[in-house]
């Protein structure tokens, strides 16, 4: 038995070096070497001429994407394929999404979300839409809008690739051009020019007049958070989709987004910091956080968010955003002299009206601000469930799932959970993400710590450690 388990693994190492006839799972290069499936296209030339990365083999499926830009990918899946790995890179790297299998309901999963209804991707064709938004790409199953999946990308990753995890042999793909902007999700300029509502206060004159970049609209209300807390009504609808708030100096921002999610039965939300962004918070460099598996909206209201902005006099700095009656709603970093607050909405379909009014002892100053008190556009479609005091919340606030995270915390990756972070023994700042079993390990940035039971950063006067 030994003898036998030495010769297969010399005549394994042997094939792989002289290039005995490979097997159909593996890359054959030029001269006959038999290479893993995996090193195909992976960005390291493995074979003696580089024929596992040559350009035209690895840019199949390939199509450079702009900002603001819709298009439909019809994929032909084969079940060998495995998973299906949707990228967007620059010249020299990439961000990336991989997708295994799809919900009844039109939802796609991925690793680290892959429940009990999630079936496998058979083999057939597969229809795709995809936009390309500023602060990364959306991608579904046509006609499942509702069910999009994003992932986050600087601005000058502008080439889209969607390639089979087992590269066996090509996957045809067949992209259309722009598919056009959907009704009600447009900008039209003062010469009549039409645009994506992507283009709105981006921070880039789009229209030959400067009118997507019109300040009264773009920068209609703003606080300054140096010595003082703030408080923001929202006038907020469920088209606008995240919500972004910008923490900015005179050119540039700290954008935090907020979205709720739609796994774990709804109430939980997730936060990206991008950093380094326009004036606009957009077009930005660099950035660290959580996503949804399923991006929702919160329901049409008016909310209420208290902003703290914490050690305000020293270099480094954190902003706690809480939501009025629900408890803390996101901690993070912003950079120096980030002191000046704007709220946006993700999908600037409507304007979003914004109120701030300085905390009770604060000498903070407000620009813009509205004198007399805020209602909502009333429409015959649109259901309004304004706060009556601001010590109250509506029945829909989200609220955080009692059942989630489970208790007691596990001291290991337990492969039961697709995903959960827990704690780092011996250490406040660290915590560990575990996908279904397999670990990798992470530090929340100064003076935040983790908090097992918010699943996130926090500041430590919200954490037990």
């Amino acid at each position: 038995m030994l003898l036998s388990i030495t010769v297969a693994v010399v005549i394994l190492a042997f094939k792989g070096i002289v290039g005995e006839a490979c097997f159909a799972s593996d890359f054959t290069c030029n001269d006959g070497q038999c290479l893993s499936i995996w090193k195909k296209c992976n960005g390291i030339a493995d074979c003696s001429d580089g024929a596992d990365e040559d350009i035209a083999l690895c840019r199949v499926g390939a199509r450079n994407v702009s900002i603001g830009e819709k298009l439909i990918a019809r994929v032909q899946y084969k079940w060998e394929f495995y998973n299906l790995d949707v990228y967007l890179c620059n010249s020299t790297n990439c961000t990336s999404m991989s997708f295994d299998g799809y919900t009844p309901d039109g939802r796609l999963c991925t690793i680290t979300s892959y429940p009990a209804t999630c079936g496998a991707m058979n083999s057939g064709e597969f229809i795709f839409e995809i936009e390309r938004r500023f602060d990364g790409l959306s991608i579904w199953l046509y006609g499942h809008a509702n069910n999009r999946k994003w992932f986050s990308a600087p601005k000058d990753y502008n080439e889209l690739l969607i390639r089979p995890s087992d590269w066996y042999h090509d996957m045809a793909i067949q992209f259309s051009g722009d598919i056009g902007v959907p009704n009600g999700h447009e900008f039209q300029c003062s010469d009549g020019q039409i645009l994506s509502v992507i283009s709105k206060c981006d921070g880039a004159r789009d229209c030959s007049d400067g009118a997507d970049e019109d300040p009264a609209v773009c920068n209609n209300s703003s606080v300054d958070l140096t010595r003082s807390d703030a408080s923001a009504q929202v006038m907020y609808k469920a088209e606008h989709g995240p919500l972004h708030f910008l923490f900015c100096n005179s050119s540039e921002c700290t954008n935090i987004r907020i979205v709720p999610c739609a796994e774990g039965g709804g109430g939980q939300q997730r936060k990206f910091r991008y950093d380094s962004c326009n004036a606009e918070g957009v077009f930005c460099n660099g950035g660290a956080g959580s996503f949804c598996e399923y991006e929702e909206s919160w329901p049409t209201g008016v909310y209420i968010f208290d902003v703290t902005l914490k050690e305000p006099q020293r270099q480094s700095r954190s902003v706690e955003i809480r939501l009025r009656g629900a408890g803390p709603f996101a901690f993070d970093s912003v950079g120096e002299g980030h002191t000046r607050l704007r709220i946006r909405p993700g999908n600037w379909i409507s304007d979003m009206p914004v109120q701030f009014v300085a905390m009770p002892g604060s000498t903070s100053t407000v620009t813009t601000p509205i004198s007399t008190p805020v209602t909502f556009p009333s429409t015959s479609s649109t259901s309004t469930s304004a706060l009556p005091e601001q010590t109250t919340t509506t029945e829909t606030t989200p609220t955080t799932k009692s059942s989630w995270p489970p208790l007691p915390a596990p001291s290991t990756c337990d492969p039961r959970y697709a995903y959960l972070l827990i704690p780092e023994p011996g250490r406040c700042d660290g915590y560990r993400i575990c996908l279904s079993g397999r670990s990798s390990g992470a530090t929340c940035p100064p003076p935040l710590l983790f908090s097992y039971h918010l699943q996130d950063c926090a500041l430590p006067n919200y954490v037990d450690c």
